[in-house]
């Protein structure tokens, strides 16, 4: 576990495949869980990026209120990875906060404080996940994204567009064709 947190990429990624190898056999399940809970526990960059990508790869749902905190950490690695992860992880009780970041990046940028590339990452991410969880309360902060004229970067629009479709899947929505015509 605390080799989830090692300074060499390859090696961090190597020990979380194999973690994620362990966890396929029952009587392992547990242990490789918690190893990667311990380290979501942390304050360690390297560690948590890795932690949540084993963790929401076994699906462990309770890591998700975590993971809830880390898209406000300050490297941008981890605040990626739990906006993924959150999308993935699906739990309801995360909808509204996930809402919540992305109504708050979204007015950043309508109030002309720029996204970084990093941030147009988890935002792609939020939107998305919005979308696949069909959280109807984010379909108005979605819509902000479609005018090409607005200051959203194309990944962030492309994620808000693709959520969008997901949300009115089987749905026509006269007004939303409207605006992406």
């Amino acid at each position: 576990g605390p080799l989830l947190d090692d300074p060499h990429p390859g090696l961090r990624q190597y020990v979380r495949q194999s973690l994620e190898a362990l966890a396929q056999k029952p009587e392992l399940t547990d242990y490789v869980i918690g190893a990667a809970v311990k380290m979501l526990s942390t304050s360690r960059w390297r560690g948590l990026e890795q932690a949540a990508l084993l963790l929401t790869a076994l699906d462990h749902k309770p890591a998700a209120d975590r993971l809830v905190e880390l898209l406000e950490f300050d490297r941008p690695e981890v605040f990626i990875m739990a906006a993924w992860g959150l999308g993935q992880l699906a739990v309801p009780r995360t909808f509204a906060p996930i809402c919540e970041k992305t109504r708050i990046e979204t007015q950043n940028a309508l109030d002309g404080i720029p996204y970084t590339n990093e941030v147009a990452r988890q935002v792609c991410h939020l939107n998305q996940a919005l979308g696949r969880l069909k959280y109807a309360p984010s379909d108005e902060i979605l819509r902000k994204y479609i005018p090409k004229s607005s200051p959203f970067p194309p990944e962030s629009r492309a994620g808000a567009i693709w959520g969008l479709g997901h949300l009115h899947a089987d749905k026509p929505d006269d007004e939303l064709a409207a605006l992406l015509g």
